[in-house]
């Protein structure tokens, strides 16, 4: 169960979810002893890039154990991208291809997005498996590295660090417009 271990942490950690205009800052915490997430932060990306950076990097500092009269240390987090950012669908497959599944995907691709597959990083887990007609249903999202190292870069910038970076908020967060949520423990 290592990669459950690695999705459970993952589901613990603070969320910065990044929009066109604001990046809101979620962290975990629990409420009637279901994890929920609260909003710490939100950041508006409209000013200008100094006040933006100044901003960010308060959120984040916020949130370190120094400032919690803990150790020191990058604070360690996932980034959410906005719905619009990703490609998202769900694809059966024949279940033989369960055990190479993300070798199957990458010879895929090309029917899954318009862009070449060093140009996206993608992800799938498997949401369904039908063992009469031998098939499995994935939950795939996709999202140019771009985008990805953008985000992933802009949180490191803030002293972050970025230890996943996945296609919706998690669940438990208060929907955002423009965001898928419940994560499912995918990361891109």
């Amino acid at each position: 169960a290592p990669v459950h271990n690695v999705v459970q942490r993952r589901r613990l950690r603070p969320v910065l979810a990044f929009d066109a205009d604001a990046a809101v800052l979620w962290v975990p915490a629990l409420a009637n002893s279901h994890l929920a997430y609260k909003e710490a932060a939100r950041i508006a990306l409209s000013a200008d890039e100094a006040a933006v950076t100044i901003a960010g990097r308060a959120a984040i500092e916020g949130l370190s154990p120094a400032a919690k009269g803990g150790g020191a240390g990058p604070v360690r987090i996932v980034v959410a991208l906005a719905a619009g950012h990703v490609l998202r669908k769900t694809i059966t497959l024949p279940a033989a291809v369960e055990d190479n599944l993300a070798q199957a995907l990458t010879y895929d691709l090309d029917r899954h997005t318009p862009f070449k597959s060093d140009e996206v990083n993608f992800d799938a887990i498997v949401v369904g498996r039908d063992p009469v007609k031998r098939e499995i249903r994935v939950d795939w999202a996709a999202a140019l590295k771009t985008i990805v190292e953008q985000v992933r870069r802009r949180a490191e910038s803030w002293g972050a660090s970025v230890v996943a970076v996945t296609p919706a908020l998690p669940t438990g967060a208060a929907p955002l417009a423009g965001f898928v949520t419940a994560e499912q423990g995918m990361a891109l």
